[in-house]
């Protein structure tokens, strides 16, 4: 059944509100990274863990099963009650906003499907998405909970990426409510302009692989000079993991080089894709090429100044 025309109004209001709150939660999840409160809650209880702890003895018993974990052992021997209250608030926040966001796709969807203003499709693809999601987040908890005190950075990359794509699918939605993409298949595009957009996409997703292998690793707190490292280009411990692949993805020097350069590739080749659609004369897709040169400059800019002012929340 298509969707009424006249009432794509509230759809695009649904999406809107989608693309905000999971815009907020990568915020959030990134906090509860840098803060070290990821592993602060170790249960999964969909339904009872939303409800806050209100009394001292619920407290005690959280911080007793904390107390249990490698982090608590080996990191946070040290902590009181207080201490581990500050870490469990943004987990806790992290999780709730989780479950707040499956609502508003869920519920708020299939009303407009009773109106006719979105499809089950969407409303039941979106909500599988933000749930799988939460699935994704458990795993990643869980591999930090049994011997080493941090969560596994192949867990965390794959965690990031899946909320990554939520937003860019969700976003993508929002825009096509309110007619503002234009098909790219619906005008035939020189290879000129499609193997760089093709190149482009694949450094791109690298890059955000990468992104999430160094966070997993605090590889950006490994050197905070730029543009050398340990005062050489190339840093001295790049290949000192065995075998010698391991170290494009667990060694904190390699991954860290990697990040940084691949930024600059990003940005070369979003100038250079610019420059290919200007030429075109397609105006909508030199618009929207812009806003990405624009953005990928400003990511690049904020990338430096974390990796300088040693990674600040």
């Amino acid at each position: 059944m298509p969707l009424a025309a006249e009432k794509v109004n509230g759809r695009k209001i649904w999406l809107g509100i989608m693309c905000i709150l999971l815009t907020l939660m990568i915020g959030v999840g990134g906090i509860t990274r840098l803060t070290r409160s990821g592993l602060s809650i170790v249960e999964w209880n969909v339904v009872m863990g939303t409800f806050p702890h209100l009394t001292e003895e619920a407290w005690k018993e959280q911080f007793e099963l904390y107390k249990q974990t490698p982090e608590s052992q080996k990191v946070n021997s040290s902590f009181e009650l207080s201490d581990y209250k500050r870490i469990f608030f943004w987990e806790y926040f992290h999780r709730l906003l989780g479950r707040l966001i499956f609502l508003v796709a869920l519920f708020p969807g299939l009303l407009l499907v009773r109106r006719n203003q979105a499809t089950i499709k969407e409303v039941l693809g979106l909500s599988g998405m933000v749930a799988f999601q939460g699935f994704l987040g458990w795993f990643m908890v869980k591999s930090g909970l049994i011997h080493i005190p941090r969560v596994s950075p192949y867990r965390l990359t794959l965690h990031y990426l899946a909320a990554v794509a939520i937003l860019a699918v969700t976003f993508h939605w929002f825009l096509r409510s309110q007619r503002a993409v234009t098909d790219f298949k619906s005008e035939p595009q020189p290879w000129r302009v499609r193997g760089p957009l093709l190149a482009f996409l694949i450094i791109f997703f690298i890059q955000l692989v990468y992104g999430g292998l160094t966070a997993g690793l605090k590889a950006g707190f490994a050197y905070n000079t730029f543009p050398l490292m340990a005062g050489t280009f190339w840093p001295p411990q790049a290949f000192v993991l065995d075998p010698w692949y391991v170290n494009f993805f667990e060694n904190v020097s390699t991954v860290q080089w990697i990040h940084r350069w691949t930024a600059f590739l990003v940005l070369a080749l979003a100038g250079f894709l610019f420059m290919r659609l200007r030429a075109s004369g397609q105006i909508h897709l030199k618009k929207a090429m812009a806003g990405v040169l624009h953005t990928c400059s400003l990511q690049l800019v904020l990338g430096l100044l974390t990796l300088i002012f040693g990674v600040p929340i």
